[in-house]
């Protein structure tokens, strides 16, 4: 989705009023605060710099990267790929901030897809969350890179976002089967990863009465995804990545059990670069 119009100042600051409260309440963690002020600052400092390219202040004679009117050049990219819907002023919008409201479809987000089990549909879902990310968490408690059905996903994510420069691969040191670092590191060398790319393998171990090491996850900085089955691809066409985007409350919590390690404990780990 995308508007001309930016969010206006005094709202972002009842926003941030609100915010405070809530937390003094206890009805919002220091974590979720933060995260919101953070994302306040950003459309508060939308200024020219920014604004002219991305936030301007209304579609009238407003320029976009410097040639056309925003609202020309949006409608060219809503015909290349399409928005879920434009907001603007103008006629050949999909509607006007006034009559923006909840119950208009493009405002119901997709939060649960299925898409077949191999490294290209997964990349192209999942692609829109990693864009704007910089670091990456891989949480597969049977990862396992010796085996050809871990061995094309994660070189084909990096390849696809080289931007993204700091992995973290996490799996569970628990059984006879689990790979050890040197054969992690060594299996996953050979994997031909972009040169440059922090590497970090953790395996955990599940505290008594903490979370269970069982679900799959795909996490960044700025959101994740439940995966199910798991991390591995497969070449039967009838398998499929069930996908469901983590809610907020949820994916804080992920952050500190998993990314903080409040949930569990490492075993032994490593960093390496390809």
């Amino acid at each position: 989705m995308i508007t001309a119009h930016r969010a206006p100042q005094k709202w972002l600051r009842e926003v941030l009023k609100q915010a405070r409260e809530n937390e003094q309440q206890g009805l919002l963690s220091r974590s979720q605060f933060a995260r919101l002020e953070e994302l306040v600052r950003d459309l508060t400092t939308s200024t020219d710099a920014i604004g002219d390219r991305f936030l301007p202040k209304g579609s009238r004679g407003r320029t976009f990267e410097g040639s056309l009117p925003w609202i020309e050049a949006t409608l060219r990219e809503h015909l290349r790929q399409a928005f879920d819907a434009v907001i603007s002023d103008d006629s050949r919008a999909h509607f006007t901030p006034l009559d923006a409201d909840s119950r208009q479809p493009g405002f119901q987000a997709v939060t649960a897809l299925d898409v077949p089990q191999n490294e290209v549909a997964f990349e192209s879902a999942v692609g829109p969350l990693l864009d704007p990310s910089t670091r990456l968490l891989l949480v597969d408690p049977y990862f396992d890179p010796r085996e050809k059905r871990y061995q094309t996903l994660l070189p084909h994510l990096m390849r696809s976002h080289r931007h993204i420069q700091d992995v973290t691969i996490q799996l569970n040191a628990k059984g006879a089967k689990a790979p050890t670092l040197e054969s992690l590191e060594s299996n996953l060398r050979k994997l031909h990863l972009p040169a440059g790319v922090q590497i970090h393998v953790q395996r955990l171990r599940e505290r008594a009465g903490a979370a269970k090491l069982h679900n799959r996850f795909l996490v960044t900085d700025v959101a994740g995804v439940i995966v199910d089955p798991g991390l591995d691809t497969s070449s039967s066409p009838g398998h499929t990545f069930t996908l469901n985007l983590i809610p907020d409350e949820q994916y804080h919590r992920l952050v500190q059990d998993y990314w903080d390690l409040v949930g569990f404990d490492v075993v032994d780990q490593m960093t390496f670069t390809p």
